[in-house]
């Protein structure tokens, strides 16, 4: 299958690496190539589920491994005084 088959079920991680183990099971069991999405995104939701609960509990967005990279000491230009 080609990259676009698997970046269209949603079987890419966000570096495009396709997430093989997933896929070889899916087809294992024969579920069709159309819900690979649905089923992958139902099978993450537990997990997905528990960061929310635990960002609102510390009132904490929790992203580990973003880091800003733009331009610091800008100010603030409102958008009908920009050019």
């Amino acid at each position: 299958m080609s990259y676009h088959h698997y970046h269209a079920v949603g079987l890419l991680d966000r570096d495009g690496i396709v997430f093989s183990e997933p896929m070889e099971l899916l087809h294992a069991v024969d579920i069709p190539s159309e819900i690979f999405t649905p089923t992958f995104a139902i099978s993450r939701t537990a997990g997905w589920t528990a960061h929310v609960l635990e960002q609102f509990a510390d009132n904490l967005l929790i992203r580990p491994e973003s880091v800003y990279v733009g331009a610091r000491g800008r100010t603030f230009v409102p958008v009908n005084q920009r050019s």
